[in-house]
């Protein structure tokens, strides 16, 4: 299944290295990434709130850093095409080089993909870009195991 192990530095701290197998891995991760896409509740004040998401962007990342939420910019929408708010700013995320294998956006009735944007985007990132959650997982999942044999090699 797995491995820990714990080493001491020479600083006095210890060091936690949890290894799984990659089947595991992965597993988890997709639990991981179909919790956020479906939502989370929290409690509070004995109430129970959901905390679904109206718009969604997922990618492999080449560094464990958030990439997209600085480039991100939340509007009304002013084509008032059904939806009540627009995003805009994400070609920009699209171009960032820790960006790598596909990338999943989930727009919401309420919260859409500035329109112009997303044409453009659709030219420039056709083949990365992901409408479908399953078609999302499944090239995510196989980039990653496509670069780990690169990487072996």
């Amino acid at each position: 299944m797995g491995e820990i192990r714990v080493q001491k530095l020479s600083s006095g701290k210890w060091e936690v290295t949890f290894l799984l197998e990659p089947d595991i891995k992965q597993k988890r991760i997709e639990q991981l990434l179909e919790t956020i896409k479906n939502g989370l509740y929290a409690q509070s004040s004995n109430e129970l709130n959901t905390l679904i998401p109206i718009f969604l962007v997922a990618s492999g990342v080449k560094v464990p850093s958030p990439v997209f939420h600085s480039y991100l910019v939340l509007g009304s929408d002013e084509d008032r095409e059904g939806s009540d708010f627009q995003v805009s700013g994400l070609l920009d995320g699209l171009s960032n080089s820790w960006v790598e294998g596909p990338v999943f956006v989930f727009e919401s009735k309420r919260v859409r993909w500035d329109r112009r944007e997303k044409e453009e985007a659709s030219k420039k990132w056709n083949a990365r870009l992901k409408a479908e959650w399953n078609d999302f997982k499944k090239e995510l999942f196989s980039f990653g195991d496509t670069r780990e044999g690169e990487a072996e090699s």
